[in-house]
């Protein structure tokens, strides 16, 4: 599963919409749509604002061991 996918399914099951977390991490909102939808390349440099928005860590999606 890529990291985009990881944070679509994360994102359905918290409940939240797209355009939310993209207004939260400070996202223009169709450049969030092209960076989960594989068309727009994914910087780890967009993570930490996307998982401030979802209030997760970065571990989570990177399967780092703390």
């Amino acid at each position: 599963m890529t990291l985009a996918e990881k944070i679509k399914q994360d994102i359905k099951k918290k409940g939240l919409k797209l355009y939310a977390v993209a207004d939260r991490a400070g996202i223009d909102r169709q450049f969030f749509y092209q960076l989960l939808n594989g068309r727009r390349k994914f910087d780890v440099s967009y993570l930490a604002p996307i998982c401030k928005a979802l209030g997760t860590s970065p571990n989570e999606y990177l399967e780092w061991e703390e």
